[in-house]
């Protein structure tokens, strides 16, 4: 038998949230973690089983033009711009 050598990818350290410590938002779609470890998405509600939240990870703003990584890597190399003047224009 193959040893699977597939490795969760994490971008930084995500944590859920108390939402006694960190009120959830309302009406925001969230990740949801019930108290039976179970990760669901939906709307916070308190008469429910739910112990902890985390919001959605975000696109990039050139993600939403349906760039990849690789385009936008290639697009800055090309610019000549440094990082942050380069994503201001991606903005745009």
């Amino acid at each position: 038998m193959s040893e699977n050598k597939n490795m969760p990818a994490a971008s930084g350290e995500v944590y859920w949230r108390d939402p006694e410590q960190e009120p959830p938002p309302r009406g925001s779609k969230l990740l949801i973690l019930t108290s039976g470890g179970v990760a669901v998405f939906g709307d916070w509600m308190d008469d429910s089983n739910f112990v902890a939240w985390s919001p959605l990870p975000k696109k990039r703003p050139a993600q939403h033009r349906g760039l990849t990584d690789e385009q936008i890597s290639d697009l800055w190399h090309q610019s000549g711009q440094q990082p942050f003047k380069f994503a201001r224009m991606l903005v745009k």
